[in-house]
């Protein structure tokens, strides 16, 4: 049976007031965010648990198998991380140029050796089962970034060896991956989107930590699914392709020679195909690894109708070799409207329905 998951982020809720890098200038967003932590009131925390329920409710209701608390809390998804890690000062910030020089902001510093501080997101995914029922949540899904990822997005002050930062920054996720999976959390997801910026580096390098993050996972806690995704970009704005600088396409096929390797310790890869639909014969190279594919464009306000989002994912489907498929948006959908996420949302799930029927493959009870 083909499930459906959310990739991460999702609209928060119009009530909180939380600064992020969509409603905040891009430069400073994490020294308001780091201000917003420090001061909120315990109203403030109530609204943000609210906003956790609200947000999870809707992707549940919709038909959502493996449903995120939606970022919620998050400023954005790395620096709010690293905050919370022993090591990388969220005060004193640096100007630090990002992805190449697409954007460039005001960035955490790494002033000394990096270590976890507190297993923050196991707390954060056990109210959040409080807050929408074990049942409604039994199939949450956790997201972290990946060291290389943060390599290239906080500035880094203290380590002289590359590999070293790695290193530590793989050690860090990986205890707090052990923290959520001991917590009961069964689908955890770490985020790479610079492999799909620099491939050769991602293959010759960051692989090596990305594995290193999921280390004794698997002999651990056996029943934990495990998730990579790998992005192509976030836009600057809605609607806007001219602007929208993804990576070459050229890059999954380089890093799926090597990341679908049998010795790898994830369970699936997650990769873009509704912004730019990649070539069938990329889904041929699945061979040991399941597929997570996106069918959900997070730029377009452009509402995708079920039945041609059906007819990507068999196509899918019959291409791959391993026949283990799940289906999600692209990335995260915090830069829609709500009401226009929730509609791409119902329709995805929807439209795996209709693949469902289609091979006979058992549905899941109706929520109401």
């Amino acid at each position: 049976m083909i499930k459906t998951t959310m990739i991460g982020s999702y609209p928060k809720p119009g009530y909180l007031k939380i600064p992020d890098w969509r409603n905040t200038d891009v430069s400073v967003f994490v020294k308001e965010f780091t201000k917003y932590t420090r001061e909120k009131t315990k109203m403030e925390e109530v609204e943000e648990m609210r906003g956790v329920r609200d947000v999870m409710k809707q992707q549940v209701e919709a038909g959502v198998d493996y449903p995120t608390d939606g970022e919620v809390r998050r400023g954005d998804y790395i620096s709010y991380h690293c905050c919370h890690l022993n090591g990388v000062d969220c005060e004193d910030l640096e100007e630090m140029s990002c992805r190449g020089g697409a954007y460039s902001y005001h960035a955490p510093v790494v002033r000394s050796k990096i270590q976890p501080r507190e297993h923050f997101l196991a707390a954060e995914a056990v109210l959040a089962k409080m807050l929408v029922g074990e049942e409604a949540a039994s199939g949450l899904k956790v997201t972290l970034p990946g060291p290389t990822t943060i390599r290239d997005t906080i500035l880094n002050k203290f380590y002289q060896n590359d590999e070293e930062y790695l290193k530590d920054l793989a050690a860090a996720i990986n205890s707090e991956v052990l923290h959520l999976a001991g917590s009961g959390v069964e689908h955890i997801q770490i985020d790479e989107p610079v492999f799909a910026r620099n491939p050769s580096f991602a293959v010759q390098t960051g692989l090596k930590y990305l594995n290193a993050c999921f280390d004794s996972v698997k002999e651990n806690f056996p029943h934990v699914t495990t998730h990579v995704h790998i992005c192509c970009g976030y836009p600057s704005s809605l609607d806007n392709e001219k602007e929208y600088k993804r990576a070459d396409p050229q890059a999954y096929f380089d890093l799926l020679e090597v990341m679908d390797g049998p010795s790898n310790l994830y369970d699936y890869i997650c990769l873009e195909d509704a912004h730019r639909p990649n070539e069938t014969g990329l889904f041929s190279l699945f061979r040991n690894k399941g597929l997570v594919l996106g069918t959900i464009a997070i730029a377009s306000t452009k509402i995708e109708v079920p039945e041609e989002i059906a007819a990507r994912v068999a196509a899918v489907y019959e291409a791959l070799p391993t026949k283990k498929l799940m289906v999600s948006p692209d990335c995260g959908m915090m830069m829609l409207p709500s009401e226009i996420a929730e509609r791409k949302m119902k329709n995805m799930c929807a439209a795996v329905a209709i693949v469902n029927e289609k091979y006979g493959f058992a549905c899941k009870k109706e929520i109401k």
